[in-house]
């Protein structure tokens, strides 16, 4: 019953925006009285933070199957086909929440550390010569462009995002054979 929830309030978010959408439109996507949805979570914002941590969980589950190497390769790859897409822009909808509500801000930086610390262990396997505050600062830019893209997207479909995750890549990649120590700032 809550995967269904969660996927009604994810089409309903994605079609209308978190502000237009309601409990009882969620309820109604899902075929659920809006009681149902009530008893599981206390507000459409509380839901949609278990939607993202929902889809945020199965995706890195997804790719920890697989070994390093691939599992960076394919989520680049998906980065490029925009298969994420819908989970950015649930992701956007919630940092406007998160800006005034510390409940949310909670919610979302717990969600970056989470994202951040597997690309840091995604790096720390690809590339052993670095330090650790190096693998940190890698995986908070790699995630800021992983982040970045998507949104320039969302308000410039014209963006060559293959191109942008590309070269993204291909800094990621430098950085570990030219920058193995902690940054210097």
């Amino acid at each position: 019953m809550r995967d269904q929830i969660m996927e009604a309030a994810r089409a309903c978010v994605l079609r209308q925006g978190l502000a237009r959408t309601s409990i009882k439109e969620i309820a109604a996507e899902a075929g659920v009285a809006p009681g149902l949805v009530h008893y599981y979570y206390r507000s459409k914002v509380d839901l949609l933070v278990a939607v993202i941590e929902e889809s945020s969980r199965a995706l890195l589950a997804e790719l920890d199957r697989l070994p390093p190497d691939e599992a960076a390769a394919v989520a680049l790859e998906e980065h490029q086909a925009g298969r994420f897409d819908d989970m950015h822009r649930l992701f956007f909808e919630l940092i406007g929440v998160g800006l005034h509500n510390p409940k949310v801000a909670d919610a979302i930086a717990e969600l970056i550390r989470a994202d951040r610390l597997y690309i840091e262990k995604i790096a720390a396997q690809l590339l052993p010569e670095m330090e650790p505050p190096a693998l940190a600062a890698l995986a908070s830019v790699a995630w800021a462009g992983l982040t970045g893209i998507p949104l320039q997207r969302l308000f410039d479909p014209t963006l060559d995002s293959r191109a942008a995750t590309g070269l993204l890549q291909q800094l990621i990649l430098g950085a570990g054979q030219h920058f193995a120590g902690p940054p210097n700032l």
